[in-house]
Protein backbone atom coordinates (compact mmCIF):
# COMPACT_ATOMS: atom_id res chain seq x y z
CA UNK A 1 0.00 0.00 0.00
CA UNK A 2 1.63 3.38 -1.13
CA UNK A 3 0.43 6.37 1.21
CA UNK A 4 0.91 10.06 -0.23
CA UNK A 5 0.84 12.70 2.07
CA UNK A 6 0.25 16.28 1.20
CA UNK A 7 0.50 19.55 3.74
CA UNK A 8 -1.15 22.49 3.01
CA UNK A 9 0.00 25.59 5.53
CA UNK A 10 1.50 23.35 7.71
CA UNK A 11 5.19 21.99 7.92
CA UNK A 12 5.00 17.93 7.37
CA UNK A 13 6.95 16.80 10.52
CA UNK A 14 8.24 13.30 10.93
CA UNK A 15 5.90 13.26 14.38
CA UNK A 16 3.32 14.15 11.89
CA UNK A 17 3.99 11.84 9.02
CA UNK A 18 3.88 8.62 11.00
CA UNK A 19 0.90 9.28 12.94
CA UNK A 20 -0.69 9.34 9.38
CA UNK A 21 1.29 6.08 8.15
CA UNK A 22 0.39 4.58 11.49
CA UNK A 23 -3.75 5.17 10.78
CA UNK A 24 -3.85 4.92 7.24
CA UNK A 25 -1.39 2.10 7.66
CA UNK A 26 -3.67 0.21 9.76
CA UNK A 27 -6.03 -0.27 6.36
CA UNK A 28 -3.04 -2.47 5.05
CA UNK A 29 -4.90 -5.82 5.54
CA UNK A 30 -7.66 -5.34 3.60
CA UNK A 31 -5.38 -3.81 0.85
CA UNK A 32 -3.00 -7.16 1.03
CA UNK A 33 -6.65 -8.91 0.07
CA UNK A 34 -6.93 -6.37 -3.27
CA UNK A 35 -3.09 -6.63 -4.20
CA UNK A 36 -3.28 -10.33 -4.49
CA UNK A 37 -6.25 -10.44 -6.74
CA UNK A 38 -4.13 -7.55 -9.10
CA UNK A 39 -1.83 -8.08 -11.76
CA UNK A 40 1.83 -8.22 -10.87
CA UNK A 41 2.87 -7.57 -14.41
CA UNK A 42 1.70 -4.08 -14.19
CA UNK A 43 4.65 -2.99 -11.35
CA UNK A 44 3.00 -1.13 -9.14
CA UNK A 45 0.79 -1.13 -6.20
CA UNK A 46 -2.55 -1.34 -6.52
CA UNK A 47 -3.88 0.17 -3.49
CA UNK A 48 -2.43 4.01 -3.09
CA UNK A 49 -4.05 6.40 -0.08
CA UNK A 50 -4.04 9.98 -0.79
CA UNK A 51 -4.12 12.22 2.82
CA UNK A 52 -4.26 15.81 2.82
CA UNK A 53 -4.09 17.69 6.36
CA UNK A 54 -3.71 21.21 6.34
CA UNK A 55 -4.18 24.18 8.35
CA UNK A 56 -7.18 26.04 7.18
CA UNK A 57 -6.33 29.83 8.41
CA UNK A 58 -3.02 31.15 9.78
CA UNK A 59 -4.26 33.87 12.09
CA UNK A 60 -6.90 31.96 14.65
CA UNK A 61 -5.55 29.90 17.24
CA UNK A 62 -9.08 28.41 18.47
CA UNK A 63 -11.67 26.20 17.39
CA UNK A 64 -11.86 24.33 13.93
CA UNK A 65 -8.59 25.31 11.87
CA UNK A 66 -6.71 21.86 10.87
CA UNK A 67 -8.37 19.53 8.34
CA UNK A 68 -7.86 16.45 7.19
CA UNK A 69 -8.90 14.71 3.96
CA UNK A 70 -8.01 11.26 2.43
CA UNK A 71 -9.33 9.39 -1.21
Amino acid sequence: MKINIKGTNLELTPAITQYIEEKIGSLDRYAENMEKDGDPALGHEIVEAFVEIGRTTKHHRQGDIYKAESI
